[in-house]
């Protein structure tokens, strides 16, 4: 019979929002009190030297829905019958 075997497993987490640089070296962002800085990529992963990691990249967009870009607005967008009236029988 096997003994329970109990781990232990701690996730440090690293999160930088901000601008990537034309040279793709470098991330522009802002700080808690409202100060732009700059730091270089190979910069902020030097405390991860060694270490087993998983990286991931998140690109964040912005997307007006009152003004599309074929002229209309959220008001003239078709509204799609679901088929879930109460007139209909069953």
């Amino acid at each position: 019979m096997r003994a329970l075997q109990y781990n232990r497993r701690s996730t440090e987490k690293f999160v930088i929002k901000g601008i990537v640089g034309g040279d793709n070296a470098t991330i522009t962002y802002t700080d808690e009190e409202g100060d732009i800085g700059t730091i270089g990529i190979t910069s902020a992963l030097s405390n991860f030297t060694g270490q087993s990691v998983t990286i991931s990249i998140q690109m964040n967009t912005e997307e007006d829905l009152l003004d599309n870009d074929d002229g209309t607005t959220e008001e003239e967008i078709p509204v799609v019958d679901d088929g879930t009236e109460e007139d209909i029988p069953l």
